[in-house]
């Protein structure tokens, strides 16, 4: 019975040992209060961040990868001050990257800025927004407001909205896929007419490999039922990504 104590009382301070854990991390040091950090990214490059203290040695931070014109998620945690003072600098290691992106083989750059955090707004610690601005410079905000809000304390006002150059960019991105599913959708048709039997046994193979249950009530490529379950295959299609590359064209920036 005293050893079940024992085993008992040692698998309580256990426990409590993982309370803070359990709870969300360990306690934010005397003095400070664990908050969440978002980016923002203005900026039409891909960002990265971490946000650190500037007596934190070589540790980079808590932060994220943030796309262009994009917001990011929520990320725990980071200690601030309870009470805002003067002269509290926090370090950004910042990266962005030039070109076609961050895993496209675009040039990266890289930054350490050290920036003074502004008066909280309502006199207490709230969450940590970082923002790249559209020039490229970085600004922080403590708050529990987000940037929409009407009375919202950063420089910036309201979420990212992208450039008419990247909002093109993007369309032509999305214009040149349509119309690369249209073409194969017509290439597929032509090879249907030019050279059946081919056509189907390539398309017979293709789908027992990854749609068996769609074609199990045919006996095989030259079935005929077959054939015309393909062309209209084909067919819907190809008017689908008309359709897309038309309403492309219309909505295009």
């Amino acid at each position: 019975m005293k050893r079940c104590l024992v085993a008992l009382h040692l698998m309580l301070i256990l426990v409590a040992g993982c309370t803070s854990e359990l709870d969300g991390g360990p306690a934010a040091p005397k003095g400070s209060v664990a908050v969440s950090v978002h980016g923002v990214n203005y900026s039409g490059d891909p960002f990265k961040f971490g946000v650190a203290h500037p007596n934190a040695g070589e540790d980079t931070g808590v932060g994220e990868h943030i796309g262009p014109f994009s917001a990011g998620g929520t990320v725990c945690c980071f200690n601030l001050p309870e009470k805002w003072k003067p002269g509290i600098k926090l370090t950004v290691y910042a990266s962005h990257w030039v070109g076609k992106g961050a895993s496209n083989g675009a040039d990266t750059v890289d930054k350490v800025h050290t920036v003074e955090l502004p008066p909280y707004a309502d006199g207490q610690a709230g969450e940590l927004w970082v923002m790249r601005t559209a020039e490229g410079g970085l600004d922080v905000v403590s708050s529990d407001l987000q940037p929409d809000h009407p009375q919202w304390p950063g420089k910036i006002k309201g979420w990212p909205e992208p450039s008419l150059e990247y909002r093109r960019k993007r369309w032509a991105l999305l214009h040149k896929n349509a119309s690369a599913y249209l073409k194969n959708y017509e290439d597929l048709l032509k090879e249907l007419e030019e050279t059946p039997e081919r056509s189907l046994k390539e398309s017979w193979d293709s789908d027992q490999k990854y749609e068996p249950d769609e074609i199990k009530n045919f006996f095989g490529f030259n079935d005929p039922c077959y054939a015309d379950y393909l062309k209209t295959q084909l067919t819907e299609g190809k008017q689908y990504w008309q359709a897309r590359v038309q309403q492309s064209l219309k909505e295009r920036p």
